[in-house]
């Protein structure tokens, strides 16, 4: 497919993706979108069938050396597979053009796939308390067809934002279904705990078996690492405010 500016080209034959599962994310609050993504198409060992290339993407290609028999460079929108999904995430973060690239994928994902889940992050400041269950928000048509949907609707008055906006906004507009997983997530740092819950969502809706241990174990170790320079920090200034004589 080529639509002015945006391209999205395919490997495969297009008859191949037909009535997929689109699983999309970007780098938001706590990188959750993102990260979810890059989760489950290691997870579900997803195999590179395409590009998304436009006008004004990032210019950065990484390399994958234990790739090389495949497919050593990773360009800035990938498209995966694995079994009846389809997986989307950008490999860096969309500053330019955002808006036409998601209207474009949008599209695409109506004429060919069967469904959505988009995936993003929720400021975990304006949680409410001892709340932490993931917030879902949906088309109408994907109500349609998942009669009882795991998590919470999100509460009136809360945004959804940025690409994710867009994606929601022609989904529900030509009546394709679409959820969104929105789990509260830390607006300062990439937040694993809030990817591993958005995983657990997404397996539990498909019957997925999804490992999150090694997220877990990253976020643990994160959490260490902050905890220390925080002590080191309190420590320092504690020094600083402490009395000196000569």
């Amino acid at each position: 497919m080529n639509n002015g500016d945006v391209s999205i080209v395919l490997k495969v034959d297009k008859s191949r993706i037909k009535d997929k599962v689109l699983v999309i994310g970007f780098h938001g609050f706590g990188g959750v979108g993102h990260l979810t993504v890059k989760h489950l198409v290691k997870e579900l060992k997803a195999s590179h069938i395409g590009d998304i290339i436009f006008e004004g993407m990032p210019p950065f290609v990484a390399s994958d050396p234990d790739a090389q028999k495949t497919k050593m460079l990773t360009l800035p929108m990938p498209i995966m597979e694995s079994k009846d999904f389809i997986l989307i995430t950008p490999e860096f973060p969309l500053r330019e053009n955002y808006e036409h690239v998601c209207k474009e994928i949008a599209l695409w994902a109506i004429e060919n796939l069967r469904e959505a889940i988009l995936v993003g992050g929720l400021d975990a400041k304006v949680k409410y308390p001892k709340d932490n269950r993931v917030r879902i928000a949906y088309t109408s048509s994907f109500l349609e067809k998942f009669e009882k949907l795991p998590g919470k609707p999100l509460e009136r008055g809360i945004f959804i934002v940025g690409p994710l906006a867009i994606l929601l906004t022609y989904f529900e507009v030509y009546n394709f279904p679409a959820l969104t997983v929105l789990p509260y997530a830390s607006r300062d740092t990439i937040d694993l705990r809030a990817t591993a819950k958005a995983v657990r969502f997404i397996a539990r809706l498909y019957g997925l078996k999804v490992s999150v241990r090694r997220l877990l174990k990253q976020a643990s170790k994160i959490e260490e690492f902050v905890k220390e320079i925080r002590e080191r920090e309190k420590e320092r200034r504690k020094a600083i405010r402490a009395p000196f004589f000569v």
